[in-house]
């Protein structure tokens, strides 16, 4: 096991908590624990021992998404197999040429 410090991050007083799931999209919970980037719990705040925290983030009563990733793109062109494409950070740009 590592001696290594582990970072503790606490978000609390969320106002809506989304999870995602459209079976279930809200969860009943003001207080959410990641360690080391990883989430470790979601709940309520009287169950959380701030106590370890490295970083503590008064959410304010916003709304919070763990875990949304925005990775869509937007193909402008009709017959895009044919273009060559380069992936650049966080999007796709395309070279139209001229064929024969």
């Amino acid at each position: 096991m590592s001696d290594a410090k582990r970072y503790t991050s606490i978000i609390h007083n969320i106002g809506t908590f989304l999870s995602g799931d459209l079976d279930m999209p809200l969860i009943d919970a003001d207080t959410l624990v990641s360690v080391d980037g990883m989430i470790t719990y979601v709940g309520r705040i009287e169950d959380v021992d701030f106590s370890n925290a490295n970083l503590l983030i008064d959410a304010k009563q916003s709304t919070v998404m763990p875990g949304l990733i925005d990775n869509h793109t937007h193909p402008t062109l009709v017959n895009i197999a044919h273009v060559p494409a380069t992936i650049i950070g966080s999007g796709i740009h395309c070279r139209a040429e001229s064929r024969p």
